[in-house]
């Protein structure tokens, strides 16, 4: 029995199958490839194979869900990036909740043994200490709203079928193949061409950064645990860094001095100061521990001296 992994040839989901490839686990990615590049999972061999549908569209998901009868499935796909859903908010509830939906619906009919959702720490408010799981949902976006949503129709699928699910609230994921403009592909980007003058936005705000390859053995520990009824779990390593804090980690990585100038159009007008993960909670239940450092992330991306596609608009 296959595991199907949606949006498995973007970001973080082309990581998830790369890990359960070398584990020996046959996998089936469904994914339109509208951020999603092919070759990714072209590149993980005959373990792997890559059906393009749009999770929208019910029917051939539903088909394909029927098709392979998946051990577990783990929902990725979505739109991430935070200001794209604010400008595009129908498009941006449209796929992440109706997707949802549309898995959510296909799985009913033979519930895999688990359901993972890719949740995010967008849905937590505004506080200084580290969010915990019981924490009361704020979501200050669109993104953070629709991923409200997705949770609670994973709670209704559990409820509904008597199957297990897991919500998994993914805080800042760092690594490479990244497909969305986020800080850390934008300072990495402008470095690795040569640039020591770098254009950011906000720069005080902590965030709490987590390699994708512990993200990726995070989501596997949630398609592996059995519990009954629906969950929910921090991803992240309980850590946060500013942006400043990332660019100095640079400059001592490059061994050059790096100068930042702020960009009014890259600058959020609302913003956070923290946003870091308790996961405590993630460590006892799962036995999930992060192993990668930030520095260690920021030197392999610059060390790749690969640009990652995402660009700001």
């Amino acid at each position: 029995m296959s595991i199907m992994i949606t949006g498995g040839a973007g970001f973080i989901g082309s990581m998830l199958c790369k890990l359960l490839v070398e584990r020996g686990e046959d996998i089936v990615v469904i994914d339109s490839l509208r951020n999603g590049r092919r070759e990714l999972v072209d590149a993980l061999g005959p373990g792997a194979r890559l059906v393009n549908v749009d999770i929208r569209d019910c029917e051939a998901v539903r088909a394909t869900v029927q098709e392979v009868r998946p051990r577990g499935v783990c929902h990725l796909a979505a739109i991430h990036f935070i200001p794209y859903c604010n400008q595009h908010p129908l498009e941006a509830l449209d796929i992440n909740v109706q997707g949802t939906l549309s898995v959510l619906e296909a799985c009913k009919a033979a519930p895999p043994e688990m359901v993972v959702i890719a949740s995010t720490a967008a849905v937590y408010g505004i506080g200084d200490l580290p969010c915990v799981e019981t924490d009361v949902p704020r979501p200050l976006d669109i993104y953070g709203i629709s991923k409200h949503t997705c949770e609670q129709l994973v709670r209704l699928y559990s409820a509904d079928t008597g199957a297990p699910s897991i919500a998994a609230r993914i805080f800042n994921a760092v690594g490479p193949n990244e497909t969305n403009p986020h800080l850390v592909p934008q300072l990495i980007n402008q470095l690795i061409r040569g640039e020591r003058t770098v254009a950011l936005g906000n720069l005080e705000p902590q965030r709490d950064y987590i390699h994708t390859a512990d993200l990726a053995r995070g989501l596997m520990c949630a398609l592996d645990h059995r519990q009954e009824g629906c969950d929910v779990f921090n991803i992240g390593t309980g850590r946060e860094h500013s942006v400043k804090d990332i660019v100095r980690m640079c400059e001592n990585i490059l061994g050059e001095p790096v100068t930042i100038r702020q960009s009014p159009h890259l600058t959020r007008k609302v913003e956070r100061m923290h946003l870091c993960a308790n996961i405590e909670k993630t460590r006892r239940v799962l036995g999930w521990e992060p192993r990668v450092e930030i520095q260690e992330a920021l030197r392999e991306l610059l060390e790749a001296g690969v640009e990652c596609p995402a660009e700001a608009a």
